[in-house]
């Protein structure tokens, strides 16, 4: 009964989506946090095409968007600079502490790419990402390049530093 649960569902089950998917050639694999496994019947997907719930290890650089709640799966998309969208139907459950986690790491005002609150506003930003061609934006391409700090020996900065 949850708003994550039927959010989801809805976006999964939504003929949107699936007209989306059907038009542009593309799959959605759907992969639940392994603590959510044993709740997996609730997903069943029934007659959809182009959607699989998908346990598998996969190989990230074959996907073209990278949607999410707040995983850290996220930042091998930044590596990569894949559009990221994230989905929170229940944002406001989360920001009132009713979650497992407690805060973010990393904000939504601070992260890579559009926040979604609803199936529908996510269909609308996947539609919007391919027609940019699967390009980042630039205002999160410009967050993609600047977040990893490459560093030369970072085993002598790290020795150094437990030093001091």
């Amino acid at each position: 009964n949850s708003k994550f649960y039927k959010e989801i569902y809805d976006f999964l089950h939504s003929k949107k989506l699936h007209n989306y998917l059907k038009d542009n050639n593309l799959e959605l694999d759907f992969k639940l946090h392994p603590i959510f496994k044993e709740y997996s019947y609730l997903f069943k997907l029934k007659d959809v095409e182009n959607v699989s719930l998908n346990y598998e290890k996969t190989i990230i650089g074959e996907y073209k968007i990278f949607i999410t709640d707040f995983s850290s799966f996220q930042f091998d998309f930044v590596k990569l600079k894949r559009p990221i969208i994230y989905f929170m139907p229940d944002i406001k459950e989360f920001n009132a502490g009713l979650h497992s986690y407690r805060e973010l790491d990393l904000s939504y005002e601070d992260a890579f790419g559009t926040l979604c609150l609803t199936s529908n506003e996510l269909i609308k930003e996947m539609k919007k990402v391919s027609k940019n061609e699967y390009k980042v934006d630039k205002k999160y391409i410009k967050r993609m390049d600047n977040f990893f700090i490459e560093i030369n020996n970072p085993t002598d900065i790290i020795y150094k530093e437990i030093i001091k």
